[in-house]
């Protein structure tokens, strides 16, 4: 089966990015180098296309249950324009994916799955809406998307120089801001640990965004030394539901279980909660 590609792979092949494979998508994993760009993004600010995550629209009078109980947060208590990292599991409260849930500013959700996941989150939305007898729509609008993260400590300030007030956007908040002429969803996220935004907006805009934000660009390989660095786990390597299966606690993200809400998993995880778990991922300095 041949490779997803990215909206910018043109310009990513242009600029002669070293290309790997990533969860079914053909994604750029060097620019220049892993330790150069490392350093742009811990010291200044770097560009990463992050397009090939995934992104499922949810909507209608259930959206907000059918995503609580498939999810380990509370996606009730998030107010329009709000964002909430949290886990999706299976019965066992083992993790099928970690994810970040916006409730968007209009009206709905949007809740980004790892590479390669799109397509089994939205099979599992769509058939746990059925079953639950759930009105909500659900649309996995992953291709119709480009999303960059702008990250480092000088993001902000560069991105001002393109749009209104990013500084007003809140940590774990997104708003919509005007880039090169198109309309942007604007996330005060980030995968990095470093200060910036991760932006969403209609595919066909993606070099537009991209060319406008003049700064380092940056692969997965300075990705992945970036959130290993900072702490942050990893679909498929730190957990997997095939090889290394995990629950949240194991993982060390209890942190995004409330069991106050009902969702697939919470008797598994509420016993993991009360008995304590054998194994525990933890980090070293």
């Amino acid at each position: 089966m041949s490779l997803r590609t990215p909206p910018l792979a043109d310009v990513h092949a242009d600029a002669g990015a070293k290309l790997t494979e990533f969860g079914g998508w053909e994604m750029p994993v060097e620019f220049d180098s892993i330790r150069e760009e490392h350093e742009a993004v811990r010291t200044a600010v770097g560009k990463f296309d992050v397009s090939h995550m995934g992104q499922i629209e949810v909507y209608g009078p259930d959206a907000t249950e059918l995503l609580n109980r498939l999810t380990t947060n509370d996606v009730a208590a998030l107010d329009p324009g709000d964002a909430q990292y949290s886990a999706i599991t299976d019965e066992r409260g083992d993790m099928l994916d970690d994810t970040v849930v916006y409730r968007l500013p209009e009206d709905g959700y949007l809740f980004i799955p790892n590479a390669g996941h799109d397509e089994g989150m939205y099979d599992r939305w769509v058939d746990h809406a059925e079953e639950w007898g759930l009105d909500a729509a659900v649309d996995n609008v992953t291709t119709a998307y480009g999303m960059v993260a702008l990250q480092g400590p000088d993001a902000l300030s560069l991105l001002g120089d393109h749009c209104e007030a990013p500084g007003d956007i809140s940590r774990f908040t997104a708003e919509y801001r005007d880039i090169a002429g198109v309309e942007c969803l604007v996330a005060r996220t980030g995968y990095t640990g470093e200060d910036g935004v991760e932006l969403l907006f209609d595919a066909d805009d993606s070099e537009a965004v991209w060319s406008t934000l003049a700064c380092q660009p940056c692969g997965l390989g300075a990705r992945d030394t970036l959130r290993l660095e900072a702490g942050f786990l990893l679909s498929g390597q730190d957990f997997d539901i095939e090889e290394n299966a995990r629950n949240p606690y194991e993982a060390d993200i209890g942190f995004v279980v409330d069991l106050d809400t009902d969702f697939v998993g919470w008797d598994a995880l509420e016993r993991a909660r009360e008995t304590g778990v054998d194994e525990k991922l933890v980090g070293f300095r």
